[in-house]
């Protein structure tokens, strides 16, 4: 089925999710989103939670409808575009899915340990800025993400992977992420036609280490993009 989802769905601790592969979530609202609304989140972000797992089913963000328009860049109140949040949490498994048309980040990830992502598509019909695929914020440790493929043309039309250490967490996007040190992620199987970036690592003062990449293909229009600067 199709089902229009209005408020964010929370995913408590130990709790497993899923889709058949053909059913849709929209996100829709009769309001303009704000901070902290998202399609779907880990319930506690604070104290944060452990073990869930998300497989199957299409995710649609939804990005043409005014409701979802991302605010100001530095709009503390504002909505930020990312369309699955996970912050926070120990234990987490994405498996199966279709990610389509979200405003900003796809998925962003901050102080989450011990992850497996797998079988994940990117689709698109109407592209936005800052359209990154797996965006990993800070404190991001021990991961595997595994057969990640972007199925419209021109997608991810900003970071297919971004590995961002030290972003600037005032922007709107970025909002409740954190700077921290990424490690010990192995990355392998990403495919994409035209994106703007295949893989991207920000590093300013956090590190960034034992990163492992294998089997990366892609047309970009930008490059491989490695960005250090400080450490």
């Amino acid at each position: 089925g199709v089902y229009l989802i209005s408020q964010t769905l929370k995913i408590g601790s130990n709790t497993v999710v899923i889709a058949d592969k053909c059913a849709k979530m929209i996100m829709k609202s009769a309001s303009q989103r704000k901070r902290n609304e998202f399609l779907l989140s880990n319930s506690d972000t604070v104290c944060g939670n452990k073990n869930i797992k998300i497989i199957g089913g299409i995710w649609d963000g939804n990005n043409t409808a005014s409701e979802n328009a991302k605010a100001d860049l530095f709009d503390k109140e504002g909505y930020s575009g990312a369309m699955l949040n996970f912050v926070n949490v120990d234990g987490l498994e994405l498996r199966d899915m279709v990610l389509a048309n979200s405003v900003t980040y796809y998925v962003r990830m901050s102080r989450v340990h011990n992850f497996g992502i797998e079988n994940i598509d990117f689709v698109c019909d109407s592209f936005g800025i800052n359209q990154d695929g797996l965006h990993f914020g800070g404190d991001v440790k021990h991961g595997t993400v595994k057969n990640i493929r972007a199925l419209s043309y021109g997608q991810t039309n900003d970071d297919m992977i971004a590995l961002n250490a030290d972003d600037s967490i005032v922007r709107v996007e970025n909002l409740d992420l954190c700077r921290d040190t990424i490690e010990d992620i192995e990355i392998e199987n990403v495919y994409t036609e035209n994106c703007h970036t295949i893989i991207r690592m920000l590093s300013v003062t956090a590190e960034i280490k034992n990163i492992r990449l294998k089997n990366i293909y892609g047309g970009f229009i930008r490059r491989f993009f490695i960005a250090v600067s400080g450490k």
